[in-house]
């Protein structure tokens, strides 16, 4: 697939490394701004939401962040949100932070849902959310440990603080759901979008 060169430019809302890999390796022309916004300020304000609303919440407050910078382009945000036995986990400060959370994954079943949100250059919102099944293993202590001094020090701003597309996914036994929504991007709707409008050309 090749980018329409006469498609708006896409803005990404996020500085997801693994966000902006799918986004190359779809050959998609976008540029980075970074939405300033309190992820856990609006969680704590919308607690009657689902995982599944709250993700798409954030992910649209992201756009709505970026887009007043903007005109004329698409604006594309994205969240993921790691539910494990009803609670959610978020990033962590430290590595001793990080070894707690993937101790408390450890052994047990996860879902990470992933909700992205693009406003066209005509103001009307489009978003898709998808859910991934975790099923990780039992882990010991010194496998974290060495999985953790492998991976490296960005590993723990991960959710979860595991990298799928890196050694992360030797940490599971199976996982139900597409890459692209473990990396924190349900990308295939996003995709049929852009073919559908022209914008990528396959």
């Amino acid at each position: 697939m090749k980018w329409n060169p006469n498609a708006q430019p896409v803005i990404l809302a996020s500085k997801s490394q693994a966000r902006q890999n799918l986004l190359h390796q779809a050959h998609v022309k976008f540029q980075i701004c970074t939405a300033d916004i309190d992820e856990r300020a609006l969680e704590r304000a919308h607690l009657h939401l689902t995982h599944q609303d709250c993700a798409y919440m954030l992910a649209k407050s992201k756009v709505e962040a970026v887009a007043k910078q903007f005109d004329g382009y698409q604006i594309l945000g994205a969240d993921q949100i790691l539910v494990v036995e009803n609670e959610r986990l978020h990033q962590c400060k430290n590595r001793a932070e990080a070894k707690l959370q993937l101790k408390k994954l450890s052994g047990k079943t996860h879902a990470l849902i992933s909700s992205a949100v693009l406003l066209d250059s005509e103001k009307i919102y489009h978003h898709w959310t998808e859910t991934a099944i975790m099923h990780m293993r039992h882990l010991t202590d010194d496998e974290i440990e060495t999985y953790l001094k492998n991976e490296g020090p960005a590993v723990i701003k991960s959710v979860g603080c595991y990298f799928f597309e890196g050694m992360g996914k030797d940490l599971f036994h199976h996982v139900e759901g597409s890459f692209d929504t473990i990396l924190g991007l349900p990308f295939e709707g996003l995709l049929q979008y852009w073919v559908k409008k022209g914008d990528l050309i396959p």
